[in-house]
C-alpha cells in the first residue's frame, strides 16, 4: 500500500505541474484578449478557479492512458523505461492541450468564442488552413514561440520521483488541495 501512495502523490505531483502549466496559458489567453472581457477582478478570479477544474477534467480526458499507467500498481512503476514511457505521455498529453489553447488566444480575437467543431471543420476540410499557415506563423510568431517555451519548460521540469520525505511531506499537504479546489 505504501507503494501506491507514493504513485498518487507522484502522480499528483505531475498533474499539479500540468495545472500550472495550463493556467499560464490562460493567463497568457487572458492577458492577450483583455480588452474584450468586461468582467471584474472576483469574477475573473472565480473564472480562473473554474478554468482550473475544466483543465483537471480535460487533462484526465485526453491524458487517460497517463492516469491509468500512472496510478495502476504495476510492479515495473520504477524501472526507468516505465517512468520515460508515462513522461512520454505525458508531455503528449500536455502539448496537445497547451496547442489548443495557445491557437485559442488568437482565434478568440476573431470569433469572440473558444474553439469548437467549427474550427476543427475548418482545419480538416479546408486547403485554405496549409495555403495560410506561412502568414499565421509570421503574424503570430509570440504565441507560437510562448507555446514552444512551455511545451520546453514542460520537458525540462517534468517531475521526476520524490527525493526526501520532507518534499513529500510538503507536496501532499499542497497537493490535497489542489485537488479539493479542482474538485469544486
Amino acid at each position: 500500500m505504501k507503494g501506491f501512495f507514493f504513485q498518487l502523490r507522484l502522480f499528483l505531483k505531475r498533474l499539479g505541474f500540468a495545472l500550472l502549466l495550463l493556467s499560464f496559458a490562460r493567463l497568457y489567453f487572458f492577458v492577450l484578449n483583455y480588452d474584450l472581457f468586461s468582467a471584474t477582478g472576483w469574477q475573473i478570479i472565480g473564472s480562473f478557479f473554474y478554468g482550473i477544474r475544466f483543465d483537471y477534467y480535460s487533462f484526465v480526458f485526453v491524458g487517460g492512458l497517463f492516469v491509468v499507467f500512472s496510478l495502476f500498481p504495476l510492479s515495473w512503476f520504477h524501472e526507468k523505461w516505465y517512468q520515460i514511457f508515462l513522461k512520454i505521455l505525458f508531455l503528449l498529453t500536455l502539448t496537445i492541450l497547451l496547442f489548443f489553447n495557445f491557437i485559442d488566444a488568437e482565434y478568440f480575437r476573431f470569433t469572440g468564442k473558444r474553439s469548437s467543431a467549427d474550427f476543427f471543420a475548418f482545419v480538416t476540410e479546408s486547403d485554405d488552413v496549409w495555403k495560410l499557415l506561412p502568414a499565421f506563423l509570421k503574424n503570430y510568431w509570440r504565441t507560437l514561440l510562448v507555446f514552444i517555451l512551455s511545451v520546453l519548460t514542460a520537458v525540462k521540469y517534468y517531475p521526476q520521483k520524490m527525493q526526501s520525505e520532507k518534499s513529500m511531506v510538503r507536496f501532499s499537504v499542497f497537493g490535497s488541495l489542489s485537488f479539493l479546489l479542482t474538485m469544486g
